[in-house]
C-alpha cells in the first residue's frame, strides 16, 4: 500500500508540474509591469539616440505597449516607439536623404540592413530600429518613418492592461524640442485620473 501511494503522489506531482507548464503565465501583474518598464527604458533612450544622430526634423514620436510581431508570444508584450516624419533637407533627394540618414545612424552604431519592401532595420542589445522611406509631396523634403522596438518580454497577467492602459498611440509623448533632456517615461500612472 506504501508503494502505491508513493507511486499516485509522485505521479500527481508529475501532472500538476506538466499542467504548470502548459497553462498560462502565473507572473503577476506588478512583475509583469517591472518587466515592461524594463523594457521601456533602453527603447526610449535608443530613440532620443536615433533621433539626436539622424541630424533630420521631426514631429512628436509616439510610445506605447503592443501585441507581439510573433502572435504566438502569449502573455507578452513589447514597447514601440513609432516616429510619423522625420524629414530632411529640400534640397536632396530620397536617395541622398536616405544615404545620409543611414550614414549618420551607422555612425551612431545603428548599420541599417534592408529588411523587405521599401524597410530597413538594424537591432542592437535587444532594440530594434525600423526606417520606412516615405514618398515625398511638391514643396516638402524627403521623409521617413521610424519605429523603435522593444524585444517581446513576458510580462504575465499585466499584458491585458498593458494593452488596454498604455497601448494607444498617444501613450508616451516623445517631443522633438525634449531631444536635449532626452526624457525616459517612467512608471504607470493612472490613465483614468483628470
Amino acid at each position: 500500500m506504501m508503494k502505491r501511494n508513493g507511486l499516485i503522489c509522485v505521479s500527481v506531482a508529475a501532472l500538476v508540474s506538466l499542467l504548470g507548464a502548459c497553462g498560462g503565465d502565473a507572473t503577476s501583474a506588478a512583475d509583469g509591469k517591472k518587466a515592461a518598464e524594463r523594457a521601456r527604458r533602453p527603447v526610449a533612450q535608443s530613440y532620443w539616440k536615433i533621433y539626436r544622430a539622424s541630424g533630420a526634423t521631426g514631429q512628436v514620436a509616439f510610445g506605447r505597449f503592443t501585441e507581439c510581431t510573433d502572435r504566438n508570444a502569449k502573455n507578452s508584450s513589447m514597447y514601440e516607439i513609432y516616429a510619423p516624419i522625420i524629414e530632411g533637407d529640400e534640397k536632396e533627394s530620397d536617395a541622398e536623404f536616405l544615404a545620409s540618414l543611414k550614414s549618420k545612424l551607422s555612425a551612431a552604431g545603428w548599420d541599417l540592413r534592408s529588411s523587405g519592401k521599401k524597410a530597413y532595420s538594424s537591432t542592437v542589445h535587444g532594440v530594434t530600429l525600423v526606417i520606412v522611406p516615405l514618398k515625398g509631396e511638391a514643396g516638402q523634403g524627403p521623409r521617413a518613418s521610424l519605429w523603435t522596438r522593444s524585444e517581446c518580454i513576458p510580462v504575465g497577467n499585466a499584458k491585458k492592461e498593458l494593452l488596454h492602459d498604455y497601448g494607444s498611440q498617444s501613450s508616451d509623448k516623445y517631443d522633438p524640442k525634449d531631444a536635449s533632456t532626452s526624457p525616459v517615461p517612467t512608471g504607470f500612472p493612472d490613465p483614468d485620473a483628470p
